[in-house]
């Protein structure tokens, strides 16, 4: 049984996902059911951004993000989010780094690409860039890249493949930087344009 909070996700969630609503389940999982980070945009302005783009990416599914609503799980912190988790033994970690603009959610479709590889995906969520947060500030990109080295570092993340896309490319070799001084290299540095 759907919990009130629940429901009232399932009525956003469906005319997003192009389903009746009572199609939508509490353990259904918002991008598996093929939304993208456009349509979470449309569902954080739907629900008057009481969720921010951030909440949506660590908390896909319907429950979880119900819960977070309700005051019942921690909103998490720090920049990078977990997009998907190795179903095997772990080959390694990829991090992305969003562009300009960009959005951790737009790496789920890699995180969807890799499963079954032994691959953890995860990305950084830019400060300043979500839509859905009034007035929250752009750091500096050197403040940036120590906060996602620190992150890395305290997660133990294991042979870390960090992914600039476009202007992420500085803030990807920054870290690589960082990560380097820190005696944790990265295992390789991709940029893309």
């Amino acid at each position: 049984m759907m919990t009130p909070t629940e429901r009232r996700l399932a009525a956003v969630w469906a005319p997003l996902l192009g389903v009746d609503e009572d199609a939508v389940g509490r353990d259904d999982h918002f991008f598996d059911r093929g939304a993208s980070s456009l349509l979470a945009v449309r569902m954080a302005v739907r629900l008057g951004k009481e969720v921010s783009l951030s909440d949506i990416t660590r908390h896909p599914v319907l429950a979880d993000l119900a819960a977070l609503l309700d005051g019942r799980a921690g909103a998490g912190t720090g920049l990078l989010q977990a997009l998907a988790e190795p179903d095997g033994p772990l080959r390694g970690t990829v991090v992305g780094v969003p562009p300009a603009g960009g959005h951790a959610v737009s790496f789920r479709p890699l995180a969807t690409g890799l499963r079954g590889t032994g691959f953890a995906v995860h990305a950084v969520e830019l400060p300043g860039h979500d839509p859905t947060v009034d007035d929250e500030p752009l750091d500096p990109l050197a403040e940036v890249a120590d906060r996602v080295a620190g992150e890395i570092v305290a997660r133990a993340l294991p042979d870390v493949m960090l992914w600039g896309h476009s202007s992420g490319a500085a803030v990807a070799l920054a870290v690589a930087a960082r990560l380097e001084a820190r005696g944790v290299p990265a295992r390789r540095v991709v940029l893309g344009a």
